[in-house]
C-alpha cells in the first residue's frame, strides 16, 4: 500500500499549500491502466476546474 510514505510530489506544488488555507484540490492518481491525461483535462475544464496542473511521481 506504500505507507508510509514521507514524501508525495504534490508536496511540492504551490497549490497543494493553498489547498490548507481554504481553496479546494481535487487529486486524481493516474495509475489506473486506461487514464488518459487529455481526457481527464477535457473533463475537469468541462466542469468549472481552475489551476489544473499535471504533477508526475518521479518514482
Amino acid at each position: 500500500n506504500g505507507l508510509p510514505r514521507w514524501h508525495h510530489p504534490l508536496f511540492g506544488s504551490e497549490r497543494f499549500l493553498e489547498s490548507s488555507q481554504g481553496k479546494l484540490l481535487i487529486v486524481i492518481e493516474a495509475n489506473d491502466p486506461v487514464f488518459d491525461p487529455e481526457e481527464t483535462r477535457r473533463l475537469l475544464e468541462e466542469t468549472g476546474g481552475r489551476e489544473i496542473e499535471l504533477i508526475e511521481d518521479e518514482d
